[in-house]
């Protein structure tokens, strides 16, 4: 049986292990398997990897998109490379498209909808300033139902 340390406790005759990110005691099935840990285990519980690893994979993202808008050769290798893969691989790249196509078009629809919110009320002004004959027409009309 495995001895009871510093790190490491029996609760209910399972044993549990520190994690060394979050400092709370788990079960050792909640961490890794590792060899050469203590126990046998990593020392960082699942939970805080997996955190760790979505706030670098949300920070690498963040790095490739900045360097995709901003670095007009990268982007144009980048498009060559995905250009030259759907080429190399047109079954996998249909397969692709039809199983995100819905993704798309609500991604397309959610940003048409945030940008008629965020403009709408400039193009309207917009409008109305470069199309008064419009506007005298319409009040001339409205003014006529009301009298």
């Amino acid at each position: 049986m495995i001895g009871v340390t510093n790190d490491s406790k029996i609760v209910k005759g399972v044993q549990h292990k520190q994690c060394s990110r979050c400092k709370r005691f788990k079960p050792l099935d909640e961490f890794y398997k590792f060899e050469r840990g203590s126990f046998g285990v990593m020392s960082i519980c699942k939970e805080c990897i997996k955190q760790y690893e979505l706030r670098r994979r949300e920070i690498r993202q963040k790095r490739c998109n900045d360097r995709y808008r901003n670095d007009p050769e990268y982007r144009e290798r980048k498009k060559q490379k995905s250009r030259e893969w759907n080429k190399a691989h047109p079954e996998q790249s249909k397969e692709w498209r039809k199983n995100h196509l819905e993704r798309f078009r609500e991604y397309q629809r959610e940003y048409k909808r945030e940008y008629r919110r965020k403009y709408q009320r400039e193009y309207q002004k917009e409008w109305r300033r470069t199309h008064p004959e419009h506007l005298n027409k319409y009040r001339r009309k409205k003014k006529g139902e009301h009298e």
